[in-house]
């Protein structure tokens, strides 16, 4: 393995850990330090092949990004209000779910079939 590697698999370990340290001591720094170490790992597993949880961490960075600018949004009290959608606000977050699954599951096929991508990771 080569050995820059090595030390960002450890930089990425160490900001995870700072990450959860500082989100227990409620610190805006949670959210950067969270999303330069989702952006480490997923460097990380496109070098080693891994797909899927290279998204998984793509998926971090973006929640990472929007839940840092939540936390600017803090009301004078330091506290956001929890909200409820009603179900008719949900839908078309379903149905975008619904719809963006079949292109995932064709992309899905092509790796399985036709590149030397690992799967069981």
């Amino acid at each position: 393995m080569n050995h820059y590697i090595q030390y960002l698999e450890y930089a990425g370990v160490a900001f995870g850990v700072l990450n959860v340290i500082l989100a227990a001591f409620n610190n805006i720094w949670c959210w950067p330090i969270g999303i330069a170490s989702s952006a480490i790992y997923i460097y990380l597993n496109i070098i080693w092949q891994l797909p899927y949880d290279g998204s998984l961490q793509v998926f971090y960075v973006v929640a990472g990004f929007y839940g840092w600018w939540q936390w600017g949004k803090k009301t004078e009290g330091g506290e956001l209000p929890i909200i409820r959608w009603p179900f008719k606000k949900q839908i078309p977050l379903l149905l975008l779910g619904i719809v963006l699954s079949i292109p995932l599951g064709c992309f899905t096929y092509f790796l399985f079939y036709h590149t030397p991508i690992t799967f069981a990771d």
